[in-house]
């Protein structure tokens, strides 16, 4: 787990933008590309948490955290274009360090808002260009810096009208954004 990071807060930023969420005893929470699973100890323990995530490694390795942690989550194997879930099945719905990296941003969003309740929240976080230029000795940066560049800019624009209580928060000192709002009831 992480507390500081080049100076910044980064388990209090968390548990800030988690806070948007809301989310409270007995509530179903989707995280869409878990990773290791990082956000999961910032959850109340009487959430039920739900991961999903493209790769089998980080699954395996948010597995071992979650028993690490005395945790429980159910963990799936899946694109965030076409999660495997029911309609309406959330009450909060994250993507925390993924949303710029997924090949279909619109129909990741809409499918997300699609397996969310009426009045769920999401928290959408990730990093803005200039957090990658001015680190570009991270892993990839190098990659996301040459012709591939992907957008790097708060999704607001891909979200379908009507969408409520809708904020983008600067964090990181600016370096990275996270969208917060609420589905409609």
């Amino acid at each position: 787990m992480y507390a500081r990071w080049k100076g910044w807060d980064v388990a209090g930023l968390t548990r800030e933008y988690l806070g948007d969420l809301e989310v409270k005893d007995g509530d179903r929470v989707l995280e869409v590309a878990v990773g290791t699973g990082r956000h999961l100890p910032f959850l109340p323990r009487t959430a039920h948490f739900f991961g999903l995530d493209i790769s089998w490694g980080m699954l395996r390795r948010c597995q071992r955290n979650v028993a690490k942690w005395g945790r429980e989550a159910a963990l799936f194997l899946g694109a965030a274009e076409r999660l495997p879930f029911r309609d309406q099945s959330f009450d909060a719905v994250l993507d925390l360090g993924a949303i710029n990296f997924i090949n279909d941003r619109a129909a990741a969003i809409h499918e997300m808002i699609r397996v969310a309740k009426p009045g769920a929240r999401f928290a959408f976080a990730d990093a803005r260009e200039e957090f990658v230029k001015r680190y570009e000795w991270l892993p990839g940066a190098r990659y996301l810096l040459g012709d591939f560049m992907v957008p790097m800019n708060p999704p607001v624009d891909l979200l379908p009208p009507g969408m409520q209580e809708v904020r983008v928060k600067d964090i990181l000192g600016g370096m990275a954004y996270c969208l917060v709002f609420r589905k409609p009831r």
